[in-house]
């Protein structure tokens, strides 16, 4: 697990950004309970995985997280464990798809498990070069079952195929999706 002592004074920075496969974090171990919590994940290059990439079959919560500036082919996160994952109280701001194509611009969800995504803002997101991300959200796998919850996202931009794009069973509540752009692949 990692927590931070307070939300404002965890700062997590990489200066690379010619690593394709340096995210910050990245574990695709079973049985495992996983959480991050308090921390601000700032100018993090993923290259080919996200900011946090995490598979198998462990559970996992982002819980009060800033991701500023983060980019990879997965945006912020690729999330593939077919654990229980929860995604509350956090921000994700300036998230960057930074493939030419089949990313996501702020939260890649790969499996046939439970993603939760509660009092979560997502603000500017966006792909930054040519190709096409399937959304700000991708939940790949038609077995996945998804719920948002109080959610904004707002001036995400790029070519993006939707706002939120899914093959699985997704319920959104209570959230705003305003002032996106979302012109399609090119």
């Amino acid at each position: 697990n990692f927590v931070g002592e307070s939300k404002d004074n965890v700062i997590l920075k990489t200066t690379s950004t010619t690593n394709t496969n340096a995210g910050f974090f990245d574990m695709s171990s079973s049985g495992v309970v996983l959480s991050f919590k308090n921390l601000n994940f700032v100018d993090i290059f993923g290259g080919n995985v996200g900011t946090i990439n995490v598979g198998g079959d462990s559970n996992l919560d982002i819980i009060d997280c800033t991701f500023d500036n983060c980019q990879s082919k997965y945006g912020t996160m690729r999330i593939f464990t077919t654990g229980i994952v929860n995604i509350e109280g956090c921000k994700i701001l300036n998230s960057k798809e930074i493939s030419n194509n089949k990313g996501a611009t702020a939260i890649y969800f790969q499996s046939a498990g439970t993603l939760n995504i509660k009092d979560t803002i997502i603000d500017k997101a966006e792909n930054t070069i040519s190709g096409y991300s399937y959304g700000v959200i991708y939940i790949q796998n038609g077995g996945a079952n998804a719920t948002l919850e109080n959610v904004n996202i707002t001036n995400c931009d790029g070519n993006t195929y939707a706002i939120i794009y899914t093959v699985g069973k997704t319920t959104v509540k209570n959230s705003k999706i305003i002032n996106n752009t979302v012109p399609g692949a090119n």
